[in-house]
């Protein structure tokens, strides 16, 4: 897809985002984003239009991750869904992504098996991403089949949302923290001018940079799977890298509530926390690798 084409699905997602996420709840956001579009099954997140090129979806879940992570990963998930013909889905370690409750079939990503009869309890609290529905299923029953005979689809466009969501957050946090560094003074000069926030803001930026050249290069093509896997390990860390930086240009303000970061943080680290974890992405990573490591 053109670059043009593209940057218009960014334009209107990031249009949305700032005039409708803020102060709704996540079922009159959903209601919203169902009108502009965004789950049609051919032209929405995940559609049937792109012919395998996961481009646009990724663009837009980036552009509603700046604004509002967990609406992101809800719409991700409802997408998902949708497009590979599933109820709602658990990746490797039987965490649970929804949009509103859990529901009784889940399929599981790994081995694309179909879990019956699920019983699920909620995250803690504190846990990031909490305007969307995460849940550790305690207990279920394996079904006899799969919902869906796309379960190589499915896993691939769950791991590119999941990078387009870790990077929207990453860049909401830039922009905060790029914004406080041009209002606060230290020493009568703003604090964006001295070197240790200039090396802070730096770092994260080329990072972002790193992992969004990244996700597009593997977003536009069918790329193998090994590939996905090295994105996901490098994005969860450059991603929370990222965020991390942009906490400490606030310093002990970014510890509070009042300007966001504390949230985008917690958000990264859940993402970062979020299947599959790196111990097992590595491992399958080398099980892939194995004829050129050794």
């Amino acid at each position: 897809m053109d670059r043009e084409t593209l940057e218009a699905y960014r334009r209107t997602a990031r249009d949305f985002a700032r005039k409708e996420l803020e102060g709704r709840s996540l079922r009159d956001a959903l209601s919203k984003a169902e009108v502009l579009g965004l789950f049609d099954s051919e032209f929405g997140v995940w559609g049937s239009a792109y012919n395998g090129d996961a481009a646009v979806s990724c663009a837009v879940l980036e552009e509603l991750a700046k604004v509002d992570p967990s609406f992101a990963l809800a719409v991700h998930a409802i997408c998902l869904c949708r497009a590979t013909g599933v109820d709602a889905f658990c990746s490797f370690d039987k965490v649970v992504i929804y949009a509103d409750t859990v529901p009784a079939r889940v399929v599981e990503l790994s081995e694309g098996k179909l879990l019956e009869n699920c019983r699920a309890a909620e995250l803690s609290p504190r846990t990031g991403l909490r305007g969307c529905g995460l849940a550790r299923l305690e207990g279920y029953e394996e079904g006899k089949g799969f919902a869906s005979d796309r379960a190589g689809e499915l896993l691939r466009y769950y791991i590119l949302g999941i990078c387009s969501v870790a990077l929207g957050n990453a860049e909401g946090a830039f922009a905060i923290a790029r914004e406080y560094a041009s209002q606060r003074y230290q020493g009568c000069t703003l604090i964006k001018d001295h070197d240790a926030v200039r090396l802070l803001l730096g770092e994260a930026l080329s990072k972002m940079l790193l992992v969004r050249s990244s996700l597009e290069r593997v977003s536009s093509s069918d790329a193998p799977f090994e590939a996905l896997l090295s994105l996901w390990l490098m994005a969860r860390g450059m991603c929370l890298d990222a965020v991390s930086n942009c906490m400490q240009v606030l310093g002990g303000y970014g510890y509070m509530e009042d300007f966001g970061v504390e949230r985008r943080l917690r958000d990264a680290m859940t993402i970062r926390g979020l299947p599959p974890s790196g111990k097992r992405a590595v491992l399958r990573l080398i099980a892939y690798l194995e004829d050129k490591l050794w």
